[in-house]
């Protein structure tokens, strides 16, 4: 064959020898062993399909099914890392277990990180062993450490009480949504909503201005302009001056203005949050927030009974219609100013939802009450993993569920009975 093909018919690609060598590393001169594992991990329509193509493929497959905005801006982020890492001409059906954990250890310094690139790698692979475009899923044996978990991060009934009273003096606009949050235990993409995936024409316009940064940064070091603009030397002046006006300087200023136009042209479109028609206050019988489907985590609808002390802040702040914060943008910046007056305070992910778990099940003991408010499935152990033995006292549980708006008082309730629709 070889004198009638000539060698040609034999050439390999280097990651094809690459993956020759692995193969009779592992087995020697047992050939047919060395076959086998070749043909295990190169089906021919893995072969076939890049891993550009599959994860462009995989990404659609996952918009197509409802995934929320977050889970497919992390997809697409983490498997456009792996995709610079490992090429994207390279056909899914080549890339081995060894390959995906060196990637990971490389880029994953910690548990949750590792868990998270499992998570998403798993389920990339997952999807194309499902279709047979590969034998096995790389990603599957991917080392995570189990790791202690800690107990959730909860603020003090003070600390609540000082944002909130912050909030009232200076921040009205956002009152309503920090008591919902920290008395309802909504998270905060429920609260605010959200910003739908950014346009392929914003994209790329940040990608030409990256180049063109780099190029004029580049520049910039070469003509030894350290200096702040204003304390430069005379030479540095001239320096300066000749870079503005080179042509990196040019494409450098063209790019910010191209993506500036892209933004104002392209502008985010953004996910409703939580408006004050879903907030039901005038019921005698029963009171509650339902959190819309599109919003919630999930994708399921549920609704959050408004507890006396809530009931206090939505009937001070209450609107007949409209969103009860305007952005996530505006509600993160005015939570930033009011934990800039609160000093040493942070905030962490969730922690206004954490705080409102762990002290609901501290004062009123109700798991499945709990549970439900959460919008946890009937298999889930959040509560008893997290929030039931959450380190909060009874004292500070009563006292937290005691902050009341300025100048009120806590009205007089009944235990509820009625069940509320889906």
């Amino acid at each position: 064959e070889v004198k009638n093909e000539g060698l040609g018919a034999y050439a390999l690609t280097q990651t094809q020898k690459i993956e020759a060598k692995k193969a009779f590393d592992k087995y020697g001169d047992k050939l047919a062993e060395v076959l086998r594992f070749w043909e295990e991990r190169h089906p021919d329509d893995g072969n076939k399909k890049t891993l550009d193509e599959a994860i462009a493929e995989f990404i659609k497959k996952r918009q197509d099914i409802g995934n929320r905005p977050e889970t497919i801006r992390e997809l697409r982020s983490k498997l456009a890392t792996f995709k610079e890492a490992i090429g994207e001409d390279r056909p899914i059906g080549w890339i081995l277990e060894d390959e995906v954990g060196r990637f990971v250890d490389e880029k994953a310094a910690s548990v949750p990180s590792r868990r998270a690139w499992k998570k998403v790698l798993g389920a990339f692979f997952g999807y194309w062993k499902d279709a047979e475009a590969v034998k096995i899923n790389p990603a599957q044996d991917i080392d995570v450490p189990t790791q202690r978990r800690k107990p959730p991060v909860v603020w003090s009934p003070s600390e609540v009480e000082s944002a909130l009273r912050i909030a009232e003096s200076e921040e009205p606009q956002i009152a309503a949504g920090l008591a919902i949050l920290f008395f309802g235990g909504l998270r905060p993409t429920e609260l605010t909503g959200g910003y739908r995936l950014e346009h392929p024409a914003v994209k790329a316009a940040k990608d030409v201005l990256d180049d063109a940064r780099t190029a004029y940064l580049d520049e910039k070091k070469r003509l030894e302009l350290v200096r702040k603009r204003g304390f430069d030397t005379p030479l540095q002046k001239k320096r300066r001056k000749r870079l503005n006006e080179s042509e990196t300087g040019i494409k450098f200023r063209e790019a910010k203005k191209a993506l500036a136009n892209a933004r104002k042209k392209h502008a985010q479109e953004q996910i409703p949050g939580l408006d004050w028609r879903d907030i039901r206050l005038d019921d005698a019988d029963e009171q509650f927030i339902s959190v819309r489907a599109e919003t919630s985590k999930v994708g399921m609808q549920r609704h959050v009974d408004i507890l006396p002390v809530l009931a206090s802040w939505l009937n001070k702040y209450r609107k007949i219609s409209g969103p009860v914060v305007e952005n996530p943008t505006a509600f993160k910046r005015a939570r930033e100013r009011i934990l800039k007056k609160m000093g040493k305070t942070r905030w962490t992910q969730d922690v206004a939802r954490h705080s409102f778990a762990s002290y609901h099940f501290k004062h009123f003991a109700n798991r499945d009450k709990l549970a439900e408010m959460m919008g946890h499935t009937e298999q889930s152990k959040e509560i008893e993993r997290h929030y039931k033995s959450a380190t909060v006292s009874k004292a500070d549980a009563k006292k937290y569920w005691e902050i009341l708006p300025k100048g009120e008082a806590m009205p007089e309730t009944e235990t509820r009975t009625a069940q509320k629709g889906a």
